[in-house]
């Protein structure tokens, strides 16, 4: 920080720096709270993940492109570690801790240069965890998605499968629906910024609405988190909202 703040352009710079952390921040808040509960903690503790660390990251940090916060995949190598656990509040002190000592572990392996070891894990290894994690985090997101508020707590890939399965009568159809139309407006956006780039990319003129739209689609999960509050607030019946909040 000594060696870029004292030749930084406030005139020129700090307008478009403010709107590009303030966008990136939204969509961090919103990412963040879906990690920490593949986390298995509290919720709020995502937003912390995401405040706190870029912080200290920007006085001490030395690389433009390292990703501080929270992240999917470290979110279930914590879930796993904290599934003997059955007490949300004992799971997100442990993950606390479970963070300090990983952290320990990271500054300990940086002194002695040990980064190396990173080039051993090939591209295929590193595709199937990825990959693996994704049905991982699917299997374990079907509580949500299917509205099962006191689903019984169970231990292991396997375990979570046979408890989802006793307990698809207690579906709750409303929130099926809601959560299945969001993942339909989640895959459009997808879409949608992919042909929305291409655009306007392409030499030309082009309609005033592309870049509005394009931004749209760079802040998709806030959109989804906006569409799900609107719908919480206009169902709610005397101030008891229709879906778990």
């Amino acid at each position: 920080v000594l060696g870029w703040l004292p030749h930084y352009d406030v005139r020129n710079d700090f307008f478009y720096d403010f709107v590009g952390g303030a966008t990136i921040a939204l969509i961090c808040l919103v990412q963040t709270l879906a990690h920490a509960a593949i986390a298995t903690t509290k919720v709020i503790q995502g937003p912390y993940c995401a405040f706190v660390p870029p912080f200290v990251y920007a006085i001490l940090g030395t690389s433009p492109h390292a990703s501080i916060s929270s992240g999917a995949i470290a979110a279930i190598l914590i879930a796993d570690q904290l599934q003997y656990f059955h007490d949300e509040e004992e799971r997100t002190e442990l993950a606390s801790l479970l963070a300090l000592i990983s952290g320990g572990m990271l500054v300990a392996m940086g002194l002695c240069r040990v980064a190396f070891a990173v080039r051993f894990l090939s591209q295929s290894l590193i595709s199937g965890f990825v990959t693996g994690g994704s049905v991982l985090i699917i299997v374990g997101q079907m509580k949500n998605l299917l509205g099962l508020e006191n689903l019984e707590h169970a231990i292991g890939f396997t375990s979570q499968i046979v408890v989802l399965w006793e307990a698809l009568p207690d579906t709750n159809y409303v929130g099926l629906a809601l959560g299945s139309c969001l993942l339909l407006v989640l895959q459009f956006m997808m879409w949608a910024k992919k042909y929305l780039v291409a655009e306007l990319q392409r030499p030309g003129p082009k309609p005033k609405w592309m870049k509005p739209a394009k931004i749209l689609t760079e802040m998709k999960e806030l959109l989804l988190v906006a569409i799900s509050i609107t719908f919480a607030v206009l169902t709610a019946v005397d101030g008891e909202p229709l879906l778990p909040v």
